[in-house]
């Protein structure tokens, strides 16, 4: 494809993410609408035929356009045209279940602690299942689905509101309102290093212990001793059975 067409077509694509339907992509633009630069080119990546963009693609389609659709500060971008974004929105329905991910190390803490945001000023939720996993899977190759009762949430203090219409936030969400998945089973641990050479090793620096049932001069005494022992025996018995004949 002729590469100005190309920085087109991606510019285009940029604005639509981040300036028209960022709730789509599991994008939420902040106050003054920036993302992190990184987690678009992860959404850009994550749709076909655009996996190989890269903030150099980025830089080349500012280059090649008079009138690019979008402006990176720093590690963030945003939309120029941003006057079809709107603010989250307190004041909406919110669906009976809601969905989320965190990370498999985030697992047991979120089980026992609750679900707190995880590099984003909110927790990010969606209605939809595969947007979710969508959005997890940014951040962990195999994220943990969490689903939440939004009415028991509610009623132990949360706060929903909506991003668009297919996301919504909230700052935190208490244990007893969510379900996930069994945490898997503890590894045992392996004796450490320590461990091995302390039962190897006497405890008394300097000392060394003899192992008496190992050695092998030990053994040749208690052998012949033994046979002493049996020789007397026969022979004292034999001394009493001369005496009652």
């Amino acid at each position: 494809m002729d590469p100005l067409k190309n920085a087109k077509k991606l510019s285009k694509l940029i604005e639509y993410m981040i300036g028209r339907h960022p709730d789509e992509f599991g994008l939420l633009p902040d106050e003054d609408g920036f993302v992190k630069l990184k987690t678009l080119l992860k959404a850009v990546n994550e749709e076909p035929g655009w996996r190989h963009v890269r903030q150099a693609s980025l830089d080349e389609a500012r280059i090649s356009l008079k009138a690019v659709s979008f402006e990176i500060v720093d590690k963030t971008i945003r939309a120029r045209d941003r006057s079809n974004l709107k603010a989250p929105d307190p004041d909406i329905k919110v669906p009976k279940l809601l969905y989320t991910c965190v990370r498999r190390r985030a697992h047991r803490h979120t089980v026992e602690k609750g679900i707190t945001p995880s590099g984003e000023p909110n927790i990010l939720l969606s209605d939809d299942q595969a947007l979710a996993m969508r959005i997890g899977r940014r951040s962990d190759s195999s994220p943990v689905l969490i689903t939440v009762n939004t009415e028991t949430a509610v009623q132990m203090g949360c706060a929903f509101s909506s991003a668009g219409k297919a996301l919504f936030i909230a700052d935190d969400i208490p244990t007893g309102c969510f379900t996930a998945p069994p945490l898997p089973k503890e590894k045992e641990k392996p004796a450490s290093k320590t461990e091995d050479v302390e039962m190897n090793h006497p405890k008394t620096p300097g000392s060394y212990t003899i192992n008496l049932t190992e050695d092998p001069d030990v053994k040749k005494r208690t052998r012949r001793e033994r046979q002493k022992k049996q020789i007397a025996w026969k022979k004292e018995r034999r001394h009493q059975r001369g005496k009652k004949w």
